[in-house]
């Protein structure tokens, strides 16, 4: 699988997470408006990282969107226009600049900083141990179960821009 395609599909999952979340939390907007990417700054060696990511972001979506549709719940289909995300980010016709997104909405930051960058370290680190070492097999098992789907099937994904 392509990391391009892994990246969007993770982002539709997103956009489809927010609009649930609306709809669960009555009619709340704030994963909607503050829909982000969040990077752990020590994976990082490029100068030029925020164009590279940017790059990335946006090939990946402009692809993905050629086949796989953006996410409208039931409620809103034939009525995107009264989709909450669809409003935000000006998507019609399942054509959008999520630039917004992109551009302005990607950070790089220090793990210590952010729990939700480490909770990503530590589920990395235990993948990584079973994976290469046959350690922590119990809780290795226990993770995947909830994230890795039906098939259970993920991909390890490394990004390093000296391809």
């Amino acid at each position: 699988m392509q990391r391009s395609y892994i990246i969007s599909l993770s982002f539709n999952y997103g956009i489809a997470w927010s609009q649930v979340t609306y709809i669960l939390d009555d009619k709340e907007t704030t994963n909607i408006n503050n829909f982000s990417f969040k990077i752990d700054k020590d994976f990082i060696r490029a100068k030029n990282v925020r164009t590279i990511w940017n790059e990335i972001f946006r090939n990946s979506w402009r692809t993905f969107v050629q086949t796989d549709k953006v996410p409208v719940l039931e409620i809103w289909k034939g009525r995107e226009s009264e989709s909450p995300f669809h409003n935000e980010y000006d998507i019609k016709d399942n054509r959008s600049s999520l630039g917004k997104i992109f551009m302005e909405r990607t950070e790089f930051l220090n793990s210590d900083e952010h729990f939700e960058i480490r909770m990503a370290d530590i589920f990395g680190t235990i993948i990584h141990r079973y994976q290469n070492k046959g350690q922590n097999k119990e809780i290795y098992e226990q993770i995947m179960k909830h994230i890795s789907g039906k098939k259970n099937n993920y991909s390890h994904l490394i990004l390093n821009d000296r391809i």
